[in-house]
């Protein structure tokens, strides 16, 4: 795997050091990657009328949505300043954390589209109550205590508490924990 340092975002959204990410991606082996992001390869970024990256700037529903383009309006509506609010507790600050938060969020959520563990009644009983939830779902009594004492309010007491974790802006907050503490 080849992680990439800041220096190479906040130029041109479909150019690395002067290639397409897309050309990269299929050069360097990765077909899958390649299939994946040739849809998303026509995507035009907004207008920008000020200097800089976007980077720097808080996300918004037109940013979001040109990033995950498979999410719904409703969805991108909905968890936008969860975002926003993640970006600034859990000090996801650069360019390259953020592409990388969101890419996670976006691929373990299927665009936002599951914030909640997926599964019919006998392979949810297992996790007795402790299921998944959130955007990168947390899962275990353990996980849901540490949050709750992290985040300090009740996630744990019933059920109705738990499934606070699948709403805004909680459903990005835990995503952010997780990402915190578990060094994804």
């Amino acid at each position: 795997t080849v992680y990439l340092e800041d220096k190479y975002f906040c130029k041109n959204g479909s150019e690395l050091n002067g290639q397409s990410i897309i050309l990269l991606a299929k050069d360097g082996g990765h077909a899958n990657t390649y299939s994946c992001l040739k849809g998303v390869a026509a995507v035009e970024a907004p207008s920008k009328t000020t200097t800089g990256c976007y980077c720097t700037d808080e996300l918004t529903e037109e940013i979001l949505q040109k990033v995950a383009p498979h999410a719904t309006k409703a969805n991108v509506t909905k968890f936008v300043d969860g975002f926003n609010k993640t970006f600034t507790k859990y000090s996801i600050n650069s360019c390259l954390k953020k592409i990388h938060f969101l890419g996670q969020v976006i691929q373990e959520s299927g665009s936002f589209r599951y914030n909640v563990e997926q599964g019919n009644e006998a392979y949810l009983a297992k996790y007795n109550g402790w299921h998944g939830r959130g955007l990168i779902q947390l899962t275990t009594k353990g996980n849901y205590e540490a949050f709750e004492k992290h985040i300090g309010e009740d996630f744990t007491s019933d059920a109705a508490a738990r499934d606070k974790v699948m709403e805004s802006p909680y459903a990005v907050y835990s995503a952010g924990w997780v990402w915190e503490n578990r060094s994804l």
